[in-house]
């Protein structure tokens, strides 16, 4: 079930309005896909410069992503070129990209892990005179990873075949195991995001409300 990373790269964008246009329906189509387009907005990180943002409501943030026209200004640009084996005929939600849809996109927005109390200070996430060194759990949507967008690289393709073990067949003593081909379904994708550095000061900075958004109807 896991989703196999085969490259990894990214690139200086000043504009990021340039890569975004060409991608922007397919991010509201994931967005739609996984429930997140009908979130209802929150309000934007608080205005009190002693209260840092902690973890924001994951439909909050994707609501605000899908309200506004896109990133803005410089950034980065990753893009991941991956691939899964998990696709089943029977079950349209577990093949191809309507897998990573539920699994990997829904993880964009609302999967927390934790970072260090010392770290989550220098994000800007907890006050530098917050006594608590408890770790604090985050989004990746908090650290300026957003805007994550699945592109097709082509069908799945049923016929697939990799190589492995074969543990019934028999080898002489100090022999290498046998191997044997056997068939695995393969879907692969293209997994864009931006990245923006969200500094402390930029973080803390009064922000007005998110405007609401209208409906639009991989674990």
């Amino acid at each position: 079930q896991d989703v196999k990373i085969t490259s990894i790269e990214c690139r200086r964008v000043e504009n990021l309005a340039d890569w975004y246009t060409p991608v922007a329906a397919k991010f509201e189509e994931g967005l739609v896909a996984i429930g997140k387009k009908e979130a209802n907005a929150a309000e934007a990180a608080p205005a009190d410069p002693n209260n840092p943002v902690e973890p924001n409501d994951p439909n909050a943030v994707a609501a605000a992503q899908a309200a506004d026209a896109g990133p803005q200004g410089a950034g980065w640009v990753f893009e991941l070129r991956a691939h899964h084996f998990f696709n089943h005929r029977e079950n349209d939600q577990d093949l191809g990209m309507n897998y990573l849809r539920r699994t990997l996109l829904k993880n964009f927005f609302d999967k927390e892990f934790e970072i260090p109390a010392d770290e989550a200070k220098q994000w800007g996430l907890r006050k530098h005179d917050d006594p608590r060194n408890d770790p604090v759990k985050v989004t990746a949507s908090m650290l300026g990873v957003k805007y994550p967008v699945l592109l097709d690289v082509g069908a799945i393709n049923w016929n697939n075949q990799i190589e492995v073990e074969d543990l019934e067949q028999k080898v002489p003593p100090n022999s290498p195991p046998a191997r044997k081909k056997i068939t695995v379904p393969r879907y692969d994708v293209i997994i864009q995001f931006v990245w923006q550095e969200v500094l402390p000061s930029q973080r803390n900075k009064p922000t007005a409300a998110a405007p609401a958004v209208a409906t639009v109807g991989a674990r």
